[in-house]
């Protein structure tokens, strides 16, 4: 199943690029066991995409595919790949 995006955080990096961070929803998961077992929230591990300070065109790229932004030309940007 996949994971729904809750939440992306942008960082500037130091060398003028840039740091997108995707933050997933919470899914309820059930855990066996007499002392810690029970159904409990666990939040999917975070992913983290660096681009270069040349690599506007990609950022722009995979904020519209990941935010799912309507309206907004690609037109010039680069597609993003799977890793990104």
């Amino acid at each position: 199943m996949k994971n729904e995006l809750e939440e992306m955080r942008i960082r500037v990096a130091k060398n003028g690029g840039h740091t997108v961070t995707h933050e997933f929803e919470r899914k309820a998961t059930k855990r066996e066991g007499t002392m810690n077992g029970g159904i409990y929230n666990e939040r999917p591990p975070s992913e983290e995409h660096v681009f270069g300070p040349d690599d506007g065109a990609k950022l722009g790229a995979h904020l519209v595919k990941h935010l799912n932004l309507k309206g907004i030309s690609t037109a010039g940007m680069e597609k993003p790949t799977d890793q990104e």
